[in-house]
């Protein structure tokens, strides 16, 4: 009866193996169904993944070694290429913050040339009003009628 009981152990067990093994390459290729895609691969979300609680894979059992080495191996690929959506968000927050620099660069200009403009109407205005500068005329045919 004994004999029983370690078959039907060892048939759950490798079928608990096998939905974790299908966890891990879910999460290896970004298509998880219990736990965010971004989720880095970890033995405890391995776990998630497959359903099971997250402490079910224990380095000290020797019928996880297979399966730790291959969450290792996954999480050292997956840390290689970096998680595709932080580059993302890293990438649109320097777009965000250069679109910000661009913006305040644009609007001193804008400040500048208003400033000059106001110098440059003074000026001709005390030119103007001054009795010592002679005003020459704008259009040719005002100097020859």
């Amino acid at each position: 009866m004994s004999d029983i009981k370690q078959v039907k152990t060892s048939k759950n067990t490798s079928d608990g193996i096998f939905q974790l093994f299908e966890a891990l390459m879910r999460l290896a290729q970004g298509r998880t169904i219990r736990v965010p895609n971004e989720t880095s691969i970890t033995l405890k979300s391995v776990a998630l993944e497959a359903g099971k609680s997250p402490g079910i894979i224990k380095k000290q059992r020797p019928v996880y070694a297979e399966l730790i080495k291959e969450i290792k191996r996954c999480a050292a690929e997956q840390k290689e290429r970096g998680n595709p959506q932080k580059q993302v968000n890293e990438a649109t927050r320097r777009w965000k913050e250069e679109a910000e620099r661009s913006k305040n660069l644009y609007h001193q200009s804008l400040a500048r040339e208003l400033l000059l403009l106001h110098q440059l109407d003074e000026a001709e205005h005390l030119l103007r009003n001054s009795e010592n500068v002679l005003q020459f005329p704008s259009k040719p045919e005002e100097i020859y009628p």
